[in-house]
């Protein structure tokens, strides 16, 4: 399972991923350094073999999906398999995205792989 996640969020989900490898969860992060031009390729290939994506946005404009979803989303179109992909909207109102929280994205991500 995987995160994929931008700034400074990602060091704190690659301490999570970490914990939860040592729980057994197959855990890591994915972090595209830029956003325009979107690095598709790269994006599909570093996410192809995962079950379970779980795609981390600050805002929802409008109350759509966050940028970051859609631009994954359409990468991992194109490998042409089916990987759930989940999109979390955090840090609204200045809230911090906590160790906690990151562990729980994955253990969820873990039960959606494990569901199919």
């Amino acid at each position: 399972v995987a995160i994929v996640a931008l700034g400074t969020t990602v060091e704190s989900a690659v301490i999570a991923a970490e914990t939860m490898r040592k729980e057994g969860i197959k855990a890591g992060v994915v972090a595209p350094r830029v956003i325009r031009p979107f690095p598709f390729d790269d994006i599909r290939d570093a996410l192809g073999d995962v079950k379970a994506i779980a795609c981390l946005d600050r805002s929802a404009p409008g109350g759509a999906m966050g940028m970051l979803f859609n631009e994954v989303s359409a990468a991992i179109y194109s490998t042409r398999k089916y990987i759930p992909t989940i999109n979390y909207i955090y840090g609204l109102g200045g809230r911090d995205m906590t160790q906690e929280h990151l562990k729980g994205i994955f253990k969820e991500l873990k039960e959606c792989a494990d569901a199919g």
